[in-house]
């Protein structure tokens, strides 16, 4: 009889082990204060993989779902459609129960509470050809998502536009458009093009469509001739271990044209390979030398630092593949890991003090 009670004990334990993980949260409005969202569907995901399940929220903003199977070294999010726009959790895995919050706003039209924090362009220079890369820091500083359309105007004579962060959409005439709204908080994106030069001269313009607090061109070759009326004179600064020719502009209107004359453009080969394994990343990872940082961190929502913090779990993570494969020095390595170490301990400072004061 024991026996028989033990094998039954045995296997009523193993059914609950197999039945799988499972997770529960709630759908919030932040734009009306915390309030639950109710009948929204949700869709849990396997990152690189197919949908698992759906689900919607209850009159009350919650979800549940049990008995989820998988190899627990999975990644999953979870992703629902609220008023024209996406919002993803952070990934997880389903090692033990989840309890997750998804915030999500209402959306506006209106891009009154967007500015530029930041407009970088990267000018790299191969012959008579330019490969220019965009990096656009945008804030949000309202309780809305923006859902209109991103018009980023190109250069004339802008060729192979690339999407790389942050960009979701399509070019045409010369013209991003972007659909993936932009919600509270910051965003980031980044794309690349190219630029043919005639006569050794060449002609960048940047459009903006925002109001731009930093606008910044970056030019690899210092020996350069570069002049623009609505930038600061040229001068040369040193990132890493390499120079550069920087123009400066400070809070620019929306809807400004800058426009940057370069002239002397080299005949043959003058640009050094090194910048393309390593410059463009520091680049990006540093904030274009200027020591441009996210305003106001201690006033920053949850959800902004989670998503800082990430950002530099991230970047260090590829910054040790990359020295791992040879691609970076051991100085730009260690230079490098030094400042977003000190970023993610900030971050992680703020969340830690935001989580004890409540």
């Amino acid at each position: 009889m024991k026996r028989f009670l033990y094998l039954t004990i045995f296997q009523l334990l193993a059914f609950n082990h197999s039945a799988g993980k499972g997770i529960e949260g709630q759908v919030v409005n932040e734009s009306r204060g915390g309030a639950p969202v109710k009948n929204v569907e949700l869709i849990l995901h396997q990152v690189d993989g197919d949908f698992v399940e759906k689900i919607r929220t209850d009159h009350e903003g919650r979800f549940k779902l049990e008995g989820i199977e998988g190899d627990p070294e999975d990644l999953y999010h979870l992703l629902t459609r609220y008023e024209g726009v996406d919002y993803f959790t952070e990934q997880f895995r389903l090692v033990e129960p989840k309890e997750i919050q998804i915030s999500v706003y209402d959306s506006t039209h209106s891009d009154e509470a967007i500015e530029a924090e930041a407009h970088h362009l990267i000018v790299e220079v191969d012959k008579r050809e330019l490969t220019v890369t965009e990096i656009i820091i945008l804030h949000n500083y309202g309780e809305k998502t923006f859902v209109g359309e991103i018009e980023i105007p190109l250069p004339k004579g802008a060729m192979n536009p690339e999407f790389l962060e942050g960009i979701r959409g399509v070019e045409i005439d010369g013209r991003f458009y972007d659909d993936q709204g932009i919600k509270p908080g910051s965003k980031e994106m980044v794309f690349r093009y190219r630029v043919n030069a005639s006569s050794q001269k060449a002609i960048l313009s940047s459009h903006l469509h925002f109001p731009t607090s930093l606008l910044s061109f970056l030019i690899s070759d210092p020996h350069l001739s570069v002049k623009s009326s609505q930038l600061s004179n040229a001068e040369v600064q040193r990132i890493g271990d390499r120079e550069y020719l920087s123009l400066v502009g400070r809070d620019l209107p929306k809807g400004s044209v800058v426009e940057v004359v370069v002239e002397g453009l080299p005949r043959g080969w003058r640009f050094s390979g090194i910048f393309l394994v390593g410059g463009l990343f520091l680049l990006v990872v540093v904030g274009v030398g200027l020591q441009v940082m996210k305003r106001g961190w201690d006033r920053a929502p949850k959800e902004e630092l989670l998503e800082r913090r990430g950002f530099f779990v991230s970047t260090l993570a590829d910054l040790e593949e990359r020295f791992e494969k040879g691609k970076i020095s051991k100085e730009f390595y260690a230079e490098i890991r030094t400042i977003h170490r000190k970023r993610l301990k900030k971050v992680l400072e703020v969340l830690e003090e935001k989580t004890n004061s409540k």
